[in-house]
């Protein structure tokens, strides 16, 4: 009998040795730290490019600009420069001075876009600028904003605190984001609350009651005639604009013109007539 206990827990030592061996195969390797696996790049500060980029207005070294390609439509950024960031024109060295509204930039920069509106670019290195032919840098958005600006101290009675804008028949060649950028600066010059659409439109979505807006009003540019839809070939610019409030409370300006030539910035325009309702 004592034989057998024997025989009995040496089987049992055999059999947890086994086990013990087993356990050992199924563990994991230790990790290689000289591995040649590939990492993530790090891409924090990796430079980035925008580029097609109008640049609409410039305020105490911030930019506003519109993207005016087919990739972003209706992308709008604002950048903060400096005297430090590296500015260029058909490749020679520049300053922030020699920017002019109305140029097509393309920007370099690092990091993250924030999310807001307009888009707020924070780590900007380079600005990069190529002239258009004849160095014609014609300001549509700051002829128009002079435009809104007369209309606007034009029968002040119908102003208010929220202003809709009505650009989709606007004269010229502003894209989509830079037609909602002149609104936004429009905004910030006046400060005022801004609303793209047409009275219809505004009316549906409870801006605007039957008898008209009761703390606001709605400003309409559009061609003079309506088969002008930019620049005719003798660099003539016809528009008309209304600054409505009600059906009896109304500005319009028939007629307008303005005549572009090859000088910097934009001219000056005329009105043919002035009616009110």
């Amino acid at each position: 009998m004592k034989r057998y206990l024997i025989i009995l827990v040496m089987l049992c030592l055999v059999l947890s040795s086994c086990q013990t061996e087993k356990s050992k195969d199924k563990e994991t390797p230790p990790v290689d730290t000289d591995s040649t696996l590939e990492k993530e790049p790090d891409q924090t500060n990796q430079e980035l490019r925008l580029e097609n980029l109008l640049l609409v207005d410039q305020t105490d070294g911030t930019l506003l600009l519109a993207d005016n390609s087919t990739d972003n439509p209706g992308a709008i950024y604002t950048i903060g420069a400096d005297d430090k960031t590296t500015v260029t024109i058909d490749g020679q060295a520049a300053t922030l001075k020699d920017l002019k509204n109305g140029m097509i930039l393309a920007i370099h920069y690092q990091g993250p876009i924030a999310e807001s509106f307009p888009m707020q670019i924070m780590d900007l290195t380079e600005i990069e600028v190529k002239t258009l032919p004849k160095g014609e840098f014609p300001d549509l958005c700051g002829f128009y904003l002079k435009v809104l600006d007369d209309v606007w101290q034009d029968d002040t009675a119908l102003n208010g605190k929220t202003v809709g804008f009505d650009f989709s028949h606007l004269p010229g060649n502003l894209s989509p984001a830079a037609q909602t950028a002149l609104r936004i600066r429009f905004g910030e010059i006046h400060q005022v609350d801004t609303v793209a659409g047409d009275i219809d439109s505004l009316k549906q979505d409870g801006y605007i009651a039957e008898y008209g807006w009761e703390d606001g009003c709605h400003i309409t540019i559009k061609p003079a005639n309506e088969t002008v839809s930019a620049k005719n070939e003798n660099g003539i610019l016809n528009f008309q604009v209304t600054k409505w409030k009600g059906p009896r409370g109304a500005l319009y300006w028939m007629d307008c013109e303005a005549e572009w030539t090859d000088s910097d910035g934009f001219p000056e325009y005329t009105v043919s007539h002035k009616g009110a309702s």
